[in-house]
């Protein structure tokens, strides 16, 4: 749980729907968001992901909650400079500017293209469901 109130602080509870991958957060009586867990495979195996949307389905927040990455390369998926990026987007803008640079919103981190993506592609897919 406490993971889950890390993407929303404000939540003072959460509804499971789905067995361990998705929850409806509250506060009081009023749903403020919905927390996904999905996961990515990166390179150095899977990268376990808690991202958040609010009512209007735009990402709050996205936590890594396990990842086995290369140390000081793809280990920068964790920092809040790649993190931030997501928040404030929906569906349409996650997308690599490497993959698709007309349209492209998420900066990959350099020699870390494929934990970029896993990351990136993990939180896409959900959003397309």
């Amino acid at each position: 749980m406490n993971s889950l109130n890390k993407t929303i602080p404000e939540a003072t509870r959460f509804d499971e729907e789905i067995k361990e991958q998705k929850w409806n957060a509250y506060k009081d009586n009023n749903l403020v968001g919905t927390v996904f867990k999905v996961t990515g495979k990166g390179y150095g195996g899977p990268i376990q992901i808690l991202f958040s949307l609010d009512k209007n389905k735009n990402i709050t927040k996205v936590i890594i909650v396990k990842q086995d990455e290369t140390p000081g390369l793809g280990t920068k998926i964790t920092e809040k400079k790649f993190l931030d990026q997501f928040t404030g987007k929906d569906k349409e803008d996650v997308t690599l500017k490497k993959d698709d640079i007309q349209n492209g919103k998420i900066d990959a981190i350099t020699a870390a293209t494929i934990s970029s993506r896993a990351v990136t592609n993990a939180i896409k897919e959900e959003l397309k469901k």
